[in-house]
């Protein structure tokens, strides 16, 4: 399942996020598909808010030979709305991702990870690049400069195995965010457990249009060695 209800506001955009290019004629919902489908997947479901039209008229019922159902949120309540609604369509176990992440992945080990796992969920971790220049100062004086640096904090990536049995916490909470719902519930419960790829892989959240030029510029080599 794909979250596809992203407005992009800080983008100015008057479609969905997820049909923003990365080159001519391929979108990040283009990218994301074929991911899926190199994965072995038969079957995606695009959960759907603003501007579902636009997205139902590009993809139709099929990407390739990999079937496309719908599942449409009429008033927007939060990913968690969105995802209880998915959830509630395909009643097992799903691999779930932002619409607005592009990212090197081994969809196929994260799975099997969380499969033996025995946990009701799994994320995708990885270290954050800091958008700003880190400073060090000793006195009045700055000691070291760096543009940039990848820093120690792990953050939500983006990419989640959700477990069928998820769905009584999702009927609980009804609507909001899954941050700030059911993946801190599940970690409080020791429930979800964590996926990472290798150090230096590339990962991106597109935001703002200075995101989307970086993510253009790193594609080319991107699409090349798109892991499954």
């Amino acid at each position: 399942m794909i979250l596809c209800g992203g407005r992009g506001r800080r983008l100015g955009l008057a479609f969905p996020k997820v049909l923003l290019e990365l080159k001519p004629n391929l979108t990040i919902l283009d990218h994301q598909l074929a991911q899926y489908r190199k994965a072995g997947l038969e079957k995606a479901v695009l959960l759907t808010g603003f501007g579902h039209e636009k997205i139902e008229k590009r993809y139709g019922k099929k990407f390739e030979d990999m079937r496309i159902e719908y599942v449409k949120e009429e008033e927007p309540a939060g990913t968690l709305n969105a995802l209880r609604l998915g959830m509630e369509h395909v009643r097992e176990d799903a691999m779930v991702s932002n619409g607005d992440v592009v990212a090197e992945i081994n969809l196929r080990r994260m799975w099997e990870e969380f499969t033996t796992s025995g946990a009701l969920a799994s994320i995708l971790i990885t270290r954050m690049r800091s958008p700003y220049g880190v400073i060090k100062v000793r006195g009045k004086r700055v000691v070291e400069f760096t543009e940039k640096p990848l820093l120690d904090v792990l953050i939500n990536g983006g990419y989640y195995c959700f477990s069928k049995n998820i769905l009584p916490l999702l009927e609980k909470f009804k609507k909001g965010d899954l941050e700030k719902t059911l993946l801190p519930e599940l970690a409080k419960r020791g429930e979800l457990v964590w996926y990472r790829e290798r150090e230096g892989a590339f990962w991106a959240s597109v935001d703002t249009l200075k995101d989307l030029e970086e993510v253009r510029k790193a594609f080319p080599q991107l699409s090349e060695k798109t892991s499954v």
